[in-house]
């Protein structure tokens, strides 16, 4: 069976997992601990984090300074 190629949002959706999984891991945060420093609500961040295109700027915005994202990654998947 032939594999079905990704859409660039599903691209993105992964690349920012990826990246997401990186940074929580080099600042030595879970997911409760990220929603803790983000303001998010724990539910929440795990809902949005099943299906990341649901997340609003403003959450984006806070995990990308908490985790330290870098403007390439930013720019990446934004």
């Amino acid at each position: 069976m032939p594999k079905i190629p990704l859409s660039e949002e599903q691209k993105k959706d992964d690349l920012f997992r990826g990246y997401l999984k990186f940074h929580m891991e080099t600042e030595h945060l879970d997911k409760r601990r990220l929603a803790e420093r983000t303001g998010i609500k724990y539910s929440t961040l795990c809902e949005r984090l099943r299906a990341p295109g649901t997340f609003k700027r403003e959450d984006l915005i806070s995990i990308f300074k908490v985790l330290k994202f870098t403007t390439e990654e930013k720019g990446a998947i934004w």
